[in-house]
């Protein structure tokens, strides 16, 4: 059995008010993923966390946009959206990135991943797979539209390129740095995302991502 937390306030109604038996880290999950780069103008991002400061060129910012679906086998089941932008990384060599938000439809990864590793997890709907030829995923929250995205394979790419890195992110009590490991097959892929422009990722909004990948067998282990 994992550990009972108790639930953080400030989640989603739809994490009933009873403690929650977290996984400890780390936690391994494999699936399928879709992560498109984007160039983005650092004033429409949300202001950097305290002691987070995001990498900039002429004022600009890299960010990602990750969506994810874990599948049965590892740590936990969940499908995932994410947006994360690449930050200084406190003297690392390897690249580090902020989540700056993040969606899950499982209640036990939205608790584990705010108590963990501070990581801003909400709760949302996830409708679709990711496959390998064209397929439209949905994902909402309240009952309005966050994102939906296409994917199309392009080309396959040798090997299965490991990548390291740190996710930092802000807490009460300071910067909780977390060490992650991701690896998988990757093919080069269009990714067409759409954003209402009254949603929270509006900032993305009727912009094209400068590239896009397709990652199948995607293992990720983070918290190590």
């Amino acid at each position: 059995m994992y550990p009972a937390i108790p639930v953080t306030p400030g989640l989603p109604e739809a994490v009933e008010p009873f403690e929650i038996e977290i996984p400890p880290a780390p936690w391994r999950l494999h699936g399928t993923a879709c992560i498109s780069l984007w160039r983005l103008p650092v004033h429409l991002l949300p202001e950097a966390a305290p002691g987070i400061r995001y990498v900039t060129l002429a004022g600009q910012a890299l960010v990602a946009t990750v969506w994810v679906n874990y599948q049965p086998g590892g740590t936990l089941t969940y499908d995932e959206l994410a947006v994360a932008t690449v930050v200084r990384g406190a003297g690392r060599y390897n690249p580090a990135c902020t989540v700056t938000h993040i969606w899950v439809d499982n209640p036990v990864s939205a608790e584990g991943g705010r108590r963990l590793w501070g990581i801003p997890k909400q709760l949302a709907e996830f409708d679709g797979q990711i496959a390998d030829s064209a397929n439209t995923l949905h994902a909402t929250s309240e009952g309005g539209r966050l994102a939906s995205l296409s994917v199309t394979e392009r080309m396959r790419l040798p090997g299965s390129p490991p990548l390291r890195g740190f996710v930092i992110q802000r807490r009460e009590n300071g910067l909780a740095v977390t060490r992650c490991r991701a690896s998988g097959s990757v093919r080069l892929a269009r990714a067409s995302w759409h954003f209402p422009t009254s949603g929270p990722l509006a900032f993305l909004a009727g912009r094209r991502p400068l590239s896009s990948v397709l990652v199948t067998g995607f293992r990720a282990a983070f918290g190590l």
